[in-house]
């Protein structure tokens, strides 16, 4: 490995720390800037540094769940949850059988309903129920998008979609 990519996997790790450990202070300012990291350092890894998805997740993966423990940390201290312990479980098994089969579909079918439950407890349950279906099929509608529609696209046309282009997307994947 290069000496350029260890340094900036190492910023990379350093950063989703900080921001993970950043919800302690400000749970819902903290929580965006996990998920602002975990979306750049997919972008930098993959995008810019030509990872392959399996040398992210190896990355990814183990940061999510340092996201996750903390998450569940919180969420426990502002007031116990069954849902938010039962949906952290839910997310360890989808994410044991997409480590044990490398097969992306299992997020599709355990999707990420834990960070949910913890924004409705820090935030959320402060708000109308209205909201917080939106948040949950916004989730849902995102985890099939990552996982299914995208796959398919970039196997069927070869190439990421226009929009993504303008991002900075390249067509190395």
């Amino acid at each position: 490995m290069k000496n350029s990519n260890k340094n900036i996997i190492a910023t990379i790790i350093f950063l989703r720390i900080f921001a993970a450990l950043s919800m302690f202070v400000w749970p819902v300012l903290g929580f965006v800037f996990v998920l602002m990291m975990d979306f750049i350092d997919g972008y930098i890894l993959k995008h810019r540094y030509g990872f392959s998805p399996e040398q992210y997740h190896r990355i990814d993966k183990p940061l999510d769940w340092f996201d996750y423990v903390v998450m569940l940390t919180i969420g426990l201290r502002i007031e116990f949850s069954l849902l938010l312990v039962t949906f952290f479980i839910f997310r360890l098994v989808g994410q044991f059988f997409y480590m044990k089969t490398k097969n992306p579909r299992y997020f599709i079918v355990f999707p990420n309903l834990f960070e949910i439950v913890y924004l409705w407890i820090v935030i959320l349950k402060y708000h109308s129920i209205a909201l917080t279906v939106f948040v949950v099929i916004f989730r849902l509608l995102e985890e099939l998008y990552i996982h299914e529609v995208l796959p398919n696209y970039l196997q069927k046309k070869g190439e990421y979609p226009k929009f993504m282009h303008r991002l900075g997307y390249n067509d190395k994947f």
